[in-house]
């Protein structure tokens, strides 16, 4: 059976607005550095992709709520080192992050009362986050019982 990586959410909770939802994915050589996956921004400007390499969260001064997404096959994942400084980039490496990308980032969906017409949903990275579950779901990246812990996962 091939290798398995552990993929989570991270979930930065807010008591005003929604919390921040991220991808983690831990190193195979360092489980303590890793990959973020996410989308950055807000509801007025919009989101935009971002993968966050060699990341360490204890080091970030941003304490997560960390929860076990899902079980992959480690042919879906790259790690990218680099020169083992944390880096930002949008370009994609592995199955994971081409699907990332695949799925559009929100744009902006909050305006200004007297500029709404008809209720707007608001999309953010919680939006983002559980449409890429779902492509990676039919993608079979993902098994099935990872929506269920997005849909189970904090929204503040």
């Amino acid at each position: 059976m091939p290798t398995a990586r552990q993929i989570y959410i991270f979930s930065y909770p807010n008591p005003t607005f929604a919390a921040h939802w991220a991808l983690w994915i831990p190193s195979s050589h360092d489980p303590k550095v890793g990959k973020v996956i996410q989308v950055t921004g807000d509801t007025i400007s919009g989101y935009e992709h971002e993968f966050k390499r060699n990341y360490d969260a204890a080091a970030s001064g941003r304490i997560p709520s960390v929860t076990l997404l899902s079980s992959v096959e480690s042919r879906f994942v790259v790690d990218v080192p680099g020169d083992g400084s944390q880096t930002e980039d949008t370009t994609p490496h592995d199955a994971i992050e081409h699907a990332a990308l695949s799925v559009d980032a929100p744009g902006p969906s909050l305006r200004k009362p007297s500029e709404q017409k008809t209720k707007v949903p608001i999309k953010n990275c919680q939006t983002w986050l559980r449409q890429l579950v779902e492509k990676l779901i039919a993608d079979s990246i993902m098994s099935p019982e990872a929506l269920d812990i997005v849909d189970q996962t904090p929204k503040n």
